[in-house]
């Protein structure tokens, strides 16, 4: 393989890199506006326990998303933590949404959340595979072997 095609090679990945992560922050970024929106109007119009919980839990996956998108793109600290936990508040809030407002069944609801849990772990998926590396700690000081 000559040199140039050893570069173009590179310069694909980095670009398919790109557009996963173009892709990921922007279905990201309609989480957080669909969870923060969403859960604040439906906040004051919940009528049942079910309905505020699903609220709430919505609201949440809105802020976990903002969260994660700026733990993915600079600060990398606690990022697998918030990632699984955006992961699961998104699923519980597709579990019970369709349960609580729509009056479907619960292997439904669950079957929806399954389905969101899966899709939210594709987009942090796809920020993941485009985000920067983390800058290695150095344990040992320098000049020491």
């Amino acid at each position: 393989m000559s040199p140039a095609q050893t570069a173009a090679g590179h310069q694909e990945l980095a670009i398919s890199q790109r557009i996963g992560l173009g892709a990921g922050v922007v279905m990201a970024a309609g989480c957080v506006y669909t969870g923060i929106s969403g859960g604040l109007r439906d906040i004051a119009t919940a009528e049942t326990i079910g309905q505020t919980v699903q609220s709430w839990a919505q609201l949440g996956y809105g802020a976990l998303a903002a969260t994660l998108i700026a733990l993915r793109l600079g600060l990398r600290r606690r990022v697998n933590a918030v990632s699984w936990l955006w992961v699961g508040v998104l699923a519980v809030a597709a579990g019970v949404a369709p349960v609580a407002w729509g009056d479907t069944s619960i292997p439904i609801g669950i079957f929806s959340g399954l389905v969101a849990a899966g899709i939210a772990y594709g987009i942090d998926r796809l920020l993941a595979v485009g985000a920067p590396a983390p800058t290695p700690v150095r344990s040992v000081p320098p000049g020491v072997r």
